[in-house]
């Protein structure tokens, strides 16, 4: 795929990991099924649950990366049960490669997604992503493409504040802080 088409793709289509797939009927049949947000209990999704709770204008919040048990990278934590989706080579641009994406949902033109790489407290950028997805009016104060990045660059530093390490992500917790209802 040349340059402009690759661009042009990555702008036209939502994140897989936020709702939309494209599957064909005979695949809909065997749809996985993935862990419940609520019986996350890492921090990571204790992380996702606060920035919802301090942010009205985000609508799902993602973390994606590796886990400690190895193999490819999948959602670790989000708002949605989604737990442990495989990521898509967007997701992998982002937390391996260290790009950031921003894509209006085609699907769902009331919303806005930006996937960012996530760093750790020292400012070290980690092998994970954290992608969120805002409410969006086109014209609206704030919703155009600089307003919605200085937002989500705010939010993730708010959480990279938070990340002493990556293995922090992961660490246990006995039940959620939550101040938000999904």
């Amino acid at each position: 795929m040349t340059p402009i088409k690759t661009l042009l793709f990555a702008l036209a289509l939502p994140f897989t990991a936020f709702g939309a797939t494209i599957t064909s009927t005979s695949a809909a049949a065997a749809t996985p099924t993935y862990g419940a947000a609520a019986k996350n209990l890492i921090f990571a999704q204790q992380l996702v649950y606060d920035l919802l709770a301090k942010h009205s204008d985000l609508v799902i919040v993602g973390i994606h990366g590796i886990p400690p048990t190895g193999g490819n990278g999948t959602i670790i934590a989000i708002n949605l049960d989604r737990i442990g989706k495989p990521d898509d080579s967007d997701d992998d641009a982002v937390a391996v490669d260290h790009k950031t994406i921003m894509a209006p949902n085609v699907l769902e033109p009331s919303k806005f997604e930006i996937a960012t790489p996530l760093f750790d407290a020292a400012g070290n950028m980690l092998n994970f992503s954290i992608n969120m997805v805002f409410n969006y009016q086109a014209g609206r104060i704030g919703d155009d493409l600089l307003g919605l990045f200085t937002r989500a660059y705010a939010y993730r530093q708010e959480v990279s504040k938070r990340v002493i390490s990556s293995n922090i992500l992961f660490q246990p917790v006995s039940r959620f802080n939550i101040s938000y209802c999904g």
